[in-house]
């Protein structure tokens, strides 16, 4: 025979491996949930959209701590949760090259944090902030809130003054808006915001500037 004829012939150094239904049971039994079977039950029991049930199983360790958080979260639509994992906890972990199971965020404290977000206590753009420093110092939400004076501002009285001021410094933004373009309305928007470092309730400030440049 010549060397490719030894294709054909038993190996006697390799014995005969026998693999019955028990081995196959035990070997099943010890495989962990895989990441497609995973993301398939984030889609069915959560109701994530497929994108974010795909990022969140990329990891084994980081997908458990998703998991972890929708089941303490009290709303039955847990999209709220995983925008967070897919971006601002996503975007820490990258910029420390690290996974988001390694920030030292716990569950509880992340969505305390989601919580104020979702009661208007604290805009986005503050919460973001409170991430951070969560991850940097170990810290509570509630705590990092109160120290760098984070609280979301609601009241009229003060949300007004910066809307007279912010149509004083921007009058062609102003005259755009009142004579039909709404985008005007936005920009002021957003130079409400910036005037009030983020602590301003976009909703009621967006109001406020609708009846005053109305009035």
């Amino acid at each position: 025979e010549a060397a490719k004829d030894y294709r054909y012939f038993p190996d006697p150094d390799l014995p005969p491996l026998k693999i019955t239904e028990s081995m196959v049971k035990e070997i099943k039994d010890t495989i962990p949930e895989l990441p497609y079977e995973k993301s398939c039950r984030f889609i069915k029991e959560y109701g994530l959209p497929e994108y974010d049930a795909r990022i969140l199983v990329a990891s084994c360790q980081d997908a458990n701590f998703a998991e972890e958080s929708f089941k303490v979260y009290p709303n039955k639509d847990k999209k709220a949760v995983s925008n967070w994992f897919i971006g601002p906890l996503l975007k820490e972990a990258n910029d420390r090259n690290m996974s988001i199971s390694k920030l030292g965020v716990t569950s509880k404290n992340l969505l305390q944090l989601i919580a104020l977000t979702e009661k208007n206590e604290i805009s986005l753009l503050s919460a973001k902030i409170v991430l951070t420093e969560m991850i940097n110092t170990g810290k509570l939400p509630t705590d990092i809130i109160k120290e760098k004076n984070l609280a979301q501002i609601s009241e009229e009285g003060a949300l007004k003054e910066m809307v007279v001021e912010v149509i004083k410094e921007n009058p062609k933004s102003a005259e755009d808006y009142k004579s039909g373009k709404e985008n005007a309305l936005m920009f002021l928007v957003g130079q409400l915001m910036r005037k009030s470092k983020g602590k301003a309730n976009p909703k009621i400030a967006k109001e406020l500037l609708k009846d005053t440049l109305n009035a």
